[in-house]
């Protein structure tokens, strides 16, 4: 633990150097700390301070009060000493009080707390002092501090004069301090617990704020890697695009011939399938940066879609037939909806495209529906399928499951991702639901803009 501490105000240390506005912020830390402790210590003297004087003061209205009181009833010892007891009841500070009278400079007490001192003569030389002040003044209460067993009192005396100014006798209390110097400790310790606290708390903050700086350099450097890694990518499928565009403009010059031979239209017929997989894949690869940094644009427009998922299912008609599958058109109503044309060619396409890859044998099938103002576009096929598990990550960047089926199944793991992106930009909901070894069942749903354009 020791080692550690010591390590990690070296890195402190280090970082301090490295960093000047660390040391802006460690300082100012330290002087919020002792400016913290300044003013709970004033705090805690003034509350002292403010408690004592409270006391004194409550020991005061009693006196003035009761002197008054006491003259009345002096020829009335009993009921002076009731009322003594019920005052000390709802005063649990005050630890001895009596009334004494003066007879033949002896002071007698009448009432008080402790019924064993009625009728004795209270001959306590430490008082004198404040009786012979309350002589000297009638009408104020004298009150001085005392210490017994490290325990502090406050002892106060007032004069009982009669209805002429003279002097019959006093009022006599004993407060004790050990309450009040009890919350006072009780603060105090919590003032100083708490003083740890924020010690710890600030000396874990600079520590902190030393990683801290680490993780932004590092964050820093994530972020040029992750630049100059999109610029790499930007550049490269760009490049990619001239020399694809040549091959496939050749294809289709090749295809628009009339002289062709049937086995040489198969092999153009691959050219051009390939060429047109690569550049979706290009188109997967620049759509990364951009949907990561929410720099896609999307112009929205509304149409009737029967057109393009038709168009969508039969450019995968001859992979179909190559693979031995059926695929089905089942396109019922489609109303018009508000999405980007290009962006949902692209959806169907990897939706369609995905159906078709990994589908052995059996059928895809493409059909849609209006349901509750929504269109629907289902995909179905009889293809591998997959596990719950594996149906957890499919939206994710770069997933892919991983299989003996899939092993031979080329793929980015970037279309379901990006497919799932555009659909929710674009205002929609997709779903799948799939049972491994039966197939796949994806929904791709946008809200009906109207039924159908008027005539």
């Amino acid at each position: 633990m020791i080692k550690y501490l010591i390590l990690s105000f070296r890195r402190g240390i280090v970082k301090i150097k490295e960093n000047p506005q660390l040391a802006y912020t460690l300082f100012t830390a330290v002087v919020i700390f002792f400016a913290f402790l300044f003013t709970s210590n004033n705090f805690l003297i003034i509350a002292k301070d403010a408690q004592e004087r409270l006391i004194n003061a409550r020991a005061g209205s009693i006196h003035d009060v009761f002197s008054e009181f006491a003259f009345d009833y002096i020829d009335n010892p009993e009921f002076l000493s009731s009322k003594i007891k019920e005052i000390s009841e709802k005063n649990k500070t005050i630890s001895e009080f009596k009334v004494v009278v003066f007879d033949n400079n002896q002071r007698v007490v009448i009432a008080s707390l402790k019924e064993d001192e009625v009728n004795s003569i209270d001959d306590n030389p430490e008082v004198n002092f404040l009786y012979n002040l309350a002589w000297a003044q009638k009408n104020q209460p004298f009150t001085k501090e005392i210490q017994e067993n490290g325990e502090r009192f406050f002892e106060t005396v007032q004069a009982i004069s009669d209805d002429e100014g003279t002097v019959v006798g006093a009022v006599y209390t004993k407060q004790t301090l050990s309450q009040a110097d009890k919350q006072l400790s009780e603060n105090m310790f919590s003032g100083i617990i708490t003083l740890i606290i924020v010690l710890l708390l600030i000396m874990f903050l600079f520590f902190r704020n030393a990683k801290t700086i680490d993780y932004m350099v590092l964050y820093r450097r994530m972020e040029e890697v992750s630049k100059i890694k999109d610029d790499f990518l930007s550049i490269a499928t760009h490049e990619l695009r001239t020399p694809l565009t040549v091959i496939r403009g050749y294809a289709d010059l090749l295809k628009s011939s009339k002289n062709i031979k049937p086995e040489d239209k198969k092999v153009i017929d691959i050219i051009d399938l390939q060429s047109k997989r690569l550049s979706l894949l290009i188109d997967d690869i620049l759509c990364v940066p951009k949907l990561e940094q929410g720099k896609m644009d999307f112009v929205f427009e509304k149409f009737d879609p029967k057109d393009e998922i038709k168009d969508t299912i039969d450019s995968f008609e001859y992979t179909a037939n190559e693979k031995g599958l059926k695929l089905i058109n089942d396109i019922q109503e489609t109303g018009i909806i508000n999405v980007d044309k290009s962006k949902f060619k692209q959806v169907l396409i990897n939706i369609i495209g995905n159906a078709v890859k990994y589908t052995k044998e059996g059928e895809v099938k493409v059909s849609t529906s209006i349901e509750d103002n929504v269109l629907k576009i289902r995909v179905s096929d009889t293809g591998i399928g997959m596990s719950a598990e594996e149906q957890r990550g499919l939206f994710q960047k770069f997933y892919r499951v991983k299989s003996r089926e899939t092993e031979d199944i080329v793929g980015t793991g970037l279309g379901l991702w990006i497919t799932a992106k555009f659909v929710k930009e674009m205002k929609g909901e997709i779903s799948v639901e799939s049972i491994k070894g039966v197939g796949t069942h994806f929904i791709i749903s946008f809200p009906v803009v109207i039924e159908k354009f008027s005539e």
